[in-house]
């Protein structure tokens, strides 16, 4: 199914951004993440893909470490302290993926995910 995604986002070509399966290693994908343009939010294209199509997507590593809890009390980190990691994090969904998922649901999410970025954020 990573294989499709790949296929079916690059085809699309909707300026996201899919991390690289270094040679030499197998993934496990129990998450499927996408970087996805700038200027959007992984909140507001979540939702919108929920909402219209049914689709549930999440968050690949929210919060971000230094605002974990245990973080934020030993080392008083808050939030700005590391404002890359913040942005970037805030665009990556992560697209569902699992045993059951077939060919026409990668289809159906990735249409789904190309109609919620076309529009204005």
């Amino acid at each position: 199914m990573a294989g499709l995604y790949r296929e079916e986002l690059a085809r699309l070509d909707l300026g996201t951004v899919l991390f690289p399966e270094p040679a030499g290693r197998v993934h496990a994908y129990y998450k499927f993440p996408v970087l996805l343009p700038e200027g959007r939010d992984r909140d507001s294209v979540v939702d919108a893909l929920r909402g219209r199509y049914g689709i549930e997507g999440g968050s690949s590593d929210w919060p971000p470490c230094h605002l974990e809890p245990f973080y934020q009390r030993e080392l008083a980190y808050r939030a700005g302290d590391f404002p890359v990691a913040e942005t970037v994090l805030r665009r990556i969904v992560a697209l569902p993926i699992f045993v059951g998922l077939t060919d026409g649901d990668v289809a159906v999410v990735c249409r789904g995910l190309a109609d919620v970025l076309a529009e204005e954020d």
